[in-house]
């Protein structure tokens, strides 16, 4: 058979053009293994024909669905978006891929997509709502609006008719707001109203759908209220008319006027109100509302207008007239208030009611005339309901007629048993009268009735001492107290018996309240306090001390204590209230002050500085140390005022003032020193300061420094020249410091005739250093030829005459002087001191003997002898006189020196050389460098001041030459 090649060419043609044509795209096998659900292997199949053809559209919509099924949003959105610009308005396509954006969170990519879907179908009300809701989430206002009015204009054209007022006027009204939405630009506040509103009808369809019943009540409140949110009052006014209008009635505008209220906008609620009564005039229920609103505004006008409304409009009810009847109260409308209550009287049924009604409104009135004329009305109505008799006496109360309120009162207890609580009043309303019998009758009924009644027994004792009538109260209040032992009652009991001024009542209270609380502080302090009450400190003071120990030393209680004890003007136990306080308080400062106040004033200086030693262990408290100083300068403890005002000052020797206190009080005391280290002090800061010039050299002075003394008076001096008492002070102190010629300069220009006695000898003393003896002789005038001569001017007398040349007259005197003063050791002494070194041997010797034959072992007669007989040669009684002096004063190394020197001259050299070794050591020892003052005059200093003793002032040198030298050696016997 032969075989054609075209036919077998053209027969495989046609097999392979069949193949092609049966065999499914790869694409299509994909979507076969999709549908059977093998994913992965329909995956597989797409990954290789994307890679081959990216842009066949049916093939990128088949590969998202594939990776959205594998949960890979991402590829998904990825491949969309390929397939997109070539088919960019395919609503299917665009719908995928906003659905794979909100599967993805990115609902803000999504929005731009919803939106072009919403180009290309804008019939679409799903879109919508999804776009304001997305709107809304981001913040996006004026889209919202534009949505929502789209979307509600859409949804009107399908809804249905409703026979429900609220669904009809809401869906009125929103389709209204959503025309000037899409009219106009965005308006922030309706459009708001227009989404809350939206929000409303909502809700309102969804109930519906569900079957509930709806409250058109609810709903027409969550709209006015959103009117009111938004400014739109006047709006939601038209909302509630037309509302009304359909449903019949005033309900809705009645709730915007309720919401107004809620919103405090209350004048806007009452002119809403006013607005409505225009447009139903007579309508109970605005009225009503009206009035409400009225009175809540404060508006009594309009109150009295509605009410009065009513009471045309509803004449049967007569509540708006009893109210009406109020109101004309408050507004002062006596008349037509009293007018309509005898209208209400005489016509209504519950008389007594409409009564209480106009007790009650006079009564609140707060208006006495009108009280007045409501009890004169009431009086043909009597009755004895309690609430109107309680009226009445409230209304009496107000009056001030507390009298007829207790009359009321006692006829309602007697006509029927009165129970606790209108005992109580009772005994209010007897209290008020302030009239004994009847507070004394309310008493004895509330207690006829409840005998043990403790609350009674308060009310009648605090009635009676209301009353002025303590000592009955007193004996009420003492059976409170002992019934229940109640620290109040207690204390009640205390003050009662204090107002009664008998001292025995107090004295029993006091006594039965410590018994009854021994551990109070609070009783012990009250008793203490009424016993005072009646002048009585003595007993009150233990009373006291109780309740200062009871506090643990409360200050404000011990220092009470104290107090109480001062006024017993008993100062033991005023001392002794302080000892306690002080044991109570030790640390209390104040409390030491007043202490140390009355130790001073007692003169107790020990007790005093005890209690300053305890409370200036530190000094360093300045306010302090003042007070202490201040108070021991008043009590007059100088000694103590001085060291305090010391401590201070020198914490602060700025303070000039405080210096000049401090060198006042040192002088005063004796510490001359500090004296005149302050005024020193003082001084130097201020040459021209004669005060303290001045005091300095009074101190230095009396501290025994006479050339400082010297030194500040002739500073005060060139301050003031002619201040004749520095002139003294300068003419003196000359003289002590051996400034001779000065002090007679001094003494001479002061002017002899005006000098005393004393300081014209001590002229005389320097006229004797500077060469006049004869001329100070002649200041002693006849005192001269006295025999014997006067003691205390016997030496300077003797001195003068041997310096004035005339011998023999003063070697005269010696004798006699011994034998007139014989007697007196220390004038011997001076006087053979004297006699000594002006050189009369022999009366010398014979005077230092006689003293010894009355005193063996007077310093100034042995020295004094062992000296004379060195100077006449007599060494060897010398020798043993100066044996004697050593061996009874063997510190003197000037003794010692000089029984060397008459060893040498005897020849006896180691006892000479031993004694030599003695002195050397003992001078030693005492050595001092040389004084300050410079040389003295045979007249040297003696370092005191004042008007002293001429001759006293010319002996001490002389003296002290012949007394022990030593560090330890005794005074002289003068």
């Amino acid at each position: 058979m032969r075989i054609n090649p075209f036919y077998v060419l053209c027969f495989f043609v046609a097999v392979f053009t069949l193949t092609l044509l049966v065999y499914p795209t790869r694409r299509e096998l994909a979507e076969l293994y999709l549908a059977s659900g093998d994913i992965q292997r329909s995956k597989d199949i797409i990954d290789k024909a994307v890679a081959e053809d990216g842009s066949d559209y049916p093939l990128l919509i088949t590969a998202a669905e594939v990776y959205h099924l594998l949960g890979k949003p991402e590829q998904a959105i990825d491949f969309l978006l390929k397939a997109r610009p070539l088919k960019p308005r395919n609503v299917a396509m665009l719908n995928s891929l906003a659905t794979y954006y909100q599967w993805n969170m990115q609902p803000l990519l999504a929005m731009p997509v919803y939106e072009e879907i919403l180009a290309a179908d804008p019939g679409r009300t799903d879109i919508l709502r999804t776009l304001v809701s997305h709107y809304r989430y981001y913040g996006m206002p004026d889209k919202e609006s534009l949505a929502l009015a789209r979307l509600i204009q859409l949804e009107s054209t399908t809804a249905t008719k409703t026979a429900l007022a609220i669904r009809s006027v809401l869906r009125e009204e929103l389709l209204g707001l959503a025309g000037l939405r899409l009219a106009g630009d965005y308006d922030p506040l309706r459009d708001l109203l227009m989404q809350q509103l939206f929000v409303v009808s909502e809700n309102l369809e969804e109930e519906l759908r569900d079957g509930a019943t709806v409250s058109t009540e609810e709903y027409t409140t969550y709209c006015l209220e959103h009117f009111m949110r938004t400014g739109m009052v006047q709006q939601g006014g038209q909302f509630a008319t037309r509302l009304d209008t359909l449903q019949g009635g005033v309900a809705a505008r009645l709730r915007l006027a309720q919401v107004l209220q809620w919103n405090n906008l209350l004048p806007e609620a009452v002119a809403y109100l006013k607005d409505v009564d225009r447009q139903v005039p007579r309508n109970e229920e605005v009225l009503v509302a009206l009035s409400r609103a009225a009175r809540d505004a404060e508006d009594m006008q309009t109150v009295e207008y509605a009410l009065e409304s009513l009471t045309n409009a509803v004449p049967d009810k007569t509540e708006y007239a009893e109210q009406l009847a109020e109101v004309y109260l408050a507004n002062n409308q006596v008349d037509k208030a009293l007018n309509l209550f005898d209208r209400l009287l005489a016509t209504a049924v519950d008389t007594l009611r409409i009564l209480g009604r106009m007790l009650t409104a006079a009564l609140f009135s707060g208006e006495p005339s009108t009280m007045r004329l409501a009890l004169e009305k009431a009086l043909p109505f009597p009755t004895d309901r309690p609430d109107i008799v309680e009226t009445k006496v409230e209304l009496h109360l107000a009056l001030n007629e507390p009298e007829k309120a207790y009359v009321l009162l006692r006829e309602a207890a007697d006509k029927n048993t009165p129970d606790h609580e209108q005992l109580v009043r009772l005994l209010d309303v007897a209290a008020a009268t302030g009239q004994p019998p009847l507070v004394v009758d309310a008493v004895r009924l509330a207690l006829g009735r409840e005998p043990d009644n403790v609350d009674f027994m308060r009310a009648g004792a605090d009635a009676l001492l209301t009353v002025s009538e303590p000592a009955e109260a007193y004996r009420l209040l003492k059976k409170i107290a002992t019934a229940t032992r109640l620290e109040p009652d207690t204390l009640t009991m205390l003050e009662a018996a204090g107002y009664t001024g008998t001292p025995a009542t107090v004295e029993e209270a006091a006594t039965l309240a410590a018994t009854l609380h021994p551990a109070s502080r609070t009783v012990m302090d009250t008793a203490a306090e009424v016993l005072l009450w009646v002048e009585n400190p003595v007993k009150a003071l233990p009373y006291a001390v109780k309740a200062a120990r009871l506090s643990k030393g409360d200050r404000e209680q011990v220092m009470r204590m104290v107090e109480i004890a001062s006024f017993t003007g008993d100062p033991a136990r005023f001392l002794e209230a302080l000892r306690i306080a002080g044991t109570l308080r030790p640390d209390d400062e104040d409390l030491a002050m007043t202490s140390a106040q009355a130790l001073a004033a007692q003169g107790d200086a020990s007790a005093f500085e005890s209690l300053l030693s305890r409370f200036m262990r530190s000094g360093k408290d300045v306010a302090l140390l003042r007070r202490w100083a201040t108070m021991a300068e008043e009590a007059g403890l100088v000694e103590q005022a001085f060291r305090l005002w010391y401590q201070i000052y020198r914490a602060d020797t700025t303070d000039t003032n405080l210096g000049r206190k401090v060198a006042r009080l040192a002088f005063d005391t004796g510490h001359y020193t500090i004296a005149a280290q302050t005024w020193t002090h003082l001084a130097d800061a201020s040459r021209n300061d004669f005060e303290a010039a001045s005091g300095a050299g009074a101190a230095w002075a009396a501290a025994g420094d006479t050339a400082k003394a010297l030194r500040y008076f002739e500073q005060a001096l060139a301050i003031r020249p002619q201040d004749r008492p520095t002139m003294l002070e300068v003419a003196r102190n000359a003289l002590y410091t051996g400034k001779y010629e000065r002090s007679v300069d001094m003494y001479e220009s002061y002017g002899l005739a005006s000098l005393e006695e004393n300081d014209r000898f001590a002229l005389a003393e320097a006229y004797g250093n500077t060469g006049k003896a004869a001329k100070a002789l002649e200041f002693f005038g006849p005192l001269l030829d006295r025999d014997p001569l006067p003691k205390d001017r016997a030496l300077l007398i003797t001195r003068l005459f041997n310096l004035a040349g005339q011998r023999q007259r003063a070697e005269k005197l010696y004798p006699r002087l011994t034998r007139a003063y014989g007697d007196d050791s220390t004038f011997l002494a001076n006087l053979g001191a004297e006699a000594f070194f002006a050189e009369h041997l022999p009366p010398a010797l014979a005077i230092f003997n006689k003293l010894l034959e009355t005193e063996p072992e007077n310093a100034t007669a042995l020295k004094g002898s062992a000296m004379v007989y060195a100077e006449q040669g007599n060494t060897r009684a010398a020798i043993e006189r100066f044996r004697m002096f050593n061996s009874r004063y063997p510190d003197d190394g000037d003794a010692h020196f000089r029984l060397a020197e008459l060893y040498t001259r005897t020849g006896r050299t180691e006892l000479a050389l031993r004694e030599y070794k003695t002195a050397a050591r003992l001078l030693k020892r005492v050595l001092r460098p040389p004084d300050a003052s410079g040389p003295s005059g045979i007249f040297g200093p003696s370092g005191k001041s004042g008007k002293s003793d001429s001759t006293d002032n010319n002996r001490t040198t002389r003296v002290k030459a012949l007394q022990p030298q030593g560090p330890e050696a005794p005074r002289s016997t003068q």
